[in-house]
C-alpha cells in the first residue's frame, strides 16, 4: 500500500462523512442469500430425482462454505473500517489480517466451484476424451489457484510488515500477479463455457430442448463478464485509501463467487422445474 501524501490526507479529512457501508452490506447480503438458495435448490432437485449425491454436489457445498467465510470476512472488515476512508481506521492490523484472509478464501471458493462444474460435466457427459480434458483443465486450475494463494499470503515478507510500522518488507510485484492470475482465471472461465457446447449441439433432442440446454451453460458468460470487471478494479491495489477503494472490488468478488455457484447449480434444476 502506498503512503498517503499531505494532499491525500487533506482529501480524506474533507470527505470523512462519506460512507459506503450500507450499500456494501446490502450487496453482500444478497449474494449470500443467492448462493445459499442455489445450493439448497440443487440438493432438493437431486432428492426429487432420486439421484445419488455425487462429488459435484459435495464440492459445491464446500465451495459455499468458503464463500460464506469470504463474505463473513467482508462483513468483519466493515467493523475495522471498510467502507470509510482509511484515515478513520484505528486498528490497521485487524483490518489487514481480515482483508488478507478474505482474499485467500475467495481464491479457494472460485477454485472449488470450477472443480465442481468440471465434475458435473463428467457426470453429464461420460465421454473418455471429455473426461481427460476435464482432468487436465482441473489440474491446471488447482496449480495456478494454489500458486495465487501463496502469492497472496506472501506478497510481502515478513507478512506482519503490512500492519507493523517501521518494518521494511520485501514484496513481489503484486499488481503483475493479480493481472496474470486474473487473466488465467478469465481464460479458464471461457474454456469451461464453450467446452460442452459441441456435445450439447449433437444431442438427439428437440431443437427447443437443445436451446434450453445451451442457454443454461451460456449463463456462465455472466460470470466471465464479472471476472473481467473484477480484474479491472483489482489491479488498482496500490492505493493510499484501501478501506474506501477496495469496496467495489470486494463487492464484485462476492458477486463472482455467488454467480459462479448459481451457474454451477442451474443445470441440476430440471427435476425441480418438472415437479413445479
Amino acid at each position: 500500500m502506498a503512503a498517503p501524501t499531505p494532499a491525500d490526507i487533506a482529501y480524506m479529512m474533507e470527505h470523512m462523512g462519506e460512507d459506503r457501508r450500507p450499500n456494501y452490506i446490502v450487496a453482500n447480503s444478497v449474494c449470500i442469500g443467492v448462493a445459499i438458495i442455489a445450493v439448497f435448490l440443487r440438493y432438493i432437485s437431486r432428492f426429487l430425482a432420486g439421484t445419488k449425491y455425487g462429488l459435484d454436489d459435495y464440492t459445491i457445498l464446500i465451495s459455499l462454505i468458503f464463500t460464506l467465510g469470504f463474505e463473513i470476512g467482508l462483513f468483519v472488515s466493515v467493523h475495522y473500517g471498510m467502507g470509510r476512508h482509511a484515515i478513520l481506521v484505528t486498528d490497521v492490523k485487524s483490518f489487514a489480517i481480515t482483508a488478507l484472509t478474505a482474499e485467500v478464501l475467495y481464491n479457494v471458493s472460485i477454485m472449488i466451484t470450477k472443480l465442481s462444474i468440471l465434475l458435473l460435466f463428467d457426470r453429464i457427459f461420460p465421454l473418455q476424451w471429455f473426461r481427460r480434458t476435464n482432468l487436465t483443465l482441473g489440474t491446471f486450475i488447482v496449480l495456478y489457484s494454489v500458486t495465487q494463494m501463496f502469492g497472496t499470503i506472501f506478497q510481502c515478507v515478513p507478512i506482519h510488515a503490512k500492519w507493523t510500522p517501521g518494518v521494511v518488507p520485501k514484496c513481489i510485484n503484486y499488481v503483475a500477479m493479480i493481472i496474470s492470475c486474473g487473466a488465467i482465471n478469465i481464460i479458464t472461465d471461457f474454456i469451461m463455457l464453450v467446452l460442452p457446447i459441441p456435445i450439447l449441439w449433437k444431442l438427439q433432442v428437440s431443437q427447443h430442448r437443445k436451446w434450453v440446454l445451451m442457454l443454461m451453460f451460456l449463463m456462465g458468460a455472466f460470470v466471465c463478464v464479472i471476472s473481467i470487471v473484477r480484474l479491472f478494479y483489482a489491479q488498482h491495489v496500490d492505493t493510499v485509501d484501501p478501506t474506501w477503494d477496495f469496496v467495489w472490488p470486494s463487492m464484485i468478488s462476492g458477486l463472482e463467487c455467488c454467480s459462479a455457484i448459481l451457474t454451477a447449480c442451474i443445470p441440476t434444476y430440471r427435476p425441480l422445474v418438472n415437479k413445479i
